[in-house]
């Protein structure tokens, strides 16, 4: 049986108790600002909005304790380098402390919190909104620009081993173990066996970097006209792994729940292929790695809901659509969906 991966503490580690109190004080002392902070919703960081009076805005993380602080690091490189590649990018940036230094520390009840502060992206978050083939092009093509952009990040937290990390699925077995559902079970446990028989060899003869790796409709943002990309925010879950987990995760959150389960993917695909081109084995890759992912989102909630019944309706949001999806693309089978993705690099 696989070893969990080293974040599965992270995962299992109680988010910091802030209230918007101490996010207030830390704006003050950390970055004078006086503004006010609103609660957001997050698994693993405490969360909050900063608004102040005729100013932009700003969201502030108080991190999880059990994250390290060279993966702290390493997600702030990875801004500090986007930004300089390619400054018109929608991602956040990032905002130094005003005393200088490095990696701003609160005491919050007596406990230092590492916190990062970070731009507030105007949009619509995309599970708001059912996106057209126009917008799903742009998310594509901006995808693929963030991926030129992080080619040459190099960071050495970032070959970090994270349980969402679709090209190696088998670190959850002891998580699926525990699924109840034997329907439920006995598919994903086959998933997970045909991705060990077929996969790793292959993904080791293609191209690899740093990615996102978390590409889904709560971290997305569309424009006013729900049509051009506007934001992508959440780079926790980045690492360094096969670029094309990169679009295999965000496909795996455009399974359609119309008879084409497909039908969303290929606007995504040709989007992304006219910025950063897909080889063919890239593409013969994406069915599997597409299965993989659903199944880390199926059996990763559930675990984390068994353990956290409080956050429960968060944290199960994609659930239910993973599993409709997974079931369905399974049926199709690898030949399929890789034939109809490879078609749409020429549309």
């Amino acid at each position: 049986m696989s070893e969990p991966a080293a974040d599965a503490g992270l995962l299992s580690s109680d988010a910091p108790v802030v209230n918007p109190g101490d996010a207030r004080r830390a704006a003050r002392e950390l970055y004078g600002l006086d503004a006010v902070a609103t609660p957001l919703a997050g698994e693993r960081d405490a969360n909050f909005l900063l608004t102040a009076e005729n100013r932009p805005r700003w969201m502030m993380k108080f991190i999880n304790p059990a994250e390290s602080p060279a993966e702290s690091d390493f997600q702030e490189a990875l801004l500090r380098h986007v930004a300089g590649r390619d400054p018109h990018l929608p991602v956040p940036d990032l905002i130094e402390r005003s005393h200088g230094g490095k990696g701003p520390f609160c005491s919050v009840k007596g406990r230092p919190l590492r916190v990062r502060l970070v731009t507030w992206l105007p949009g619509t978050p995309l599970h708001q909104v059912t996106a057209s083939p126009v917008a799903l092009g742009s998310l594509g093509r901006g995808l693929a620009a963030l991926d030129l952009a992080l080619a040459g990040f190099h960071h050495p937290a970032a070959r970090r081993t994270l349980l969402w990390n679709s090209s190696e699925p088998g670190r959850v077995r002891p998580y699926w173990a525990e699924i109840q559902e034997p329907a439920q079970r006995r598919l994903l446990g086959e998933i997970l066996d045909q991705f060990e028989e077929r996969m790793p060899q292959r993904l080791g003869m293609v191209r690899h970097q740093v990615i996102h790796n978390d590409f889904n409709p709560h971290n997305v943002l569309l424009d006013a006209s729900a049509s051009v990309l506007a934001g992508i925010i959440d780079f926790g879950d980045a690492l360094y792994a096969p670029l094309v987990n990169e679009l295999a995760t965000a496909l795996a959150y455009q399974v359609s729940d119309t008879d084409d389960v497909l039908a969303r993917m290929p606007p995504f695909v040709a989007g992304y292929h006219q910025v950063l081109p897909l080889t063919d084995e890239e593409i013969q890759l994406l069915p599997m790695l597409i299965a993989s992912r659903l199944a880390l989102s199926v059996i990763i909630t559930q675990w984390r809901a068994r353990r956290y019944p409080a956050n429960r309706a968060y944290i199960l949001r994609h659930r239910a659509r993973a599993w409709d999806g997974v079931q369905k693309l399974w049926l199709l089978g690898p030949d399929e969906i890789a034939d109809r993705l490879g078609a749409a690099r020429f549309i």
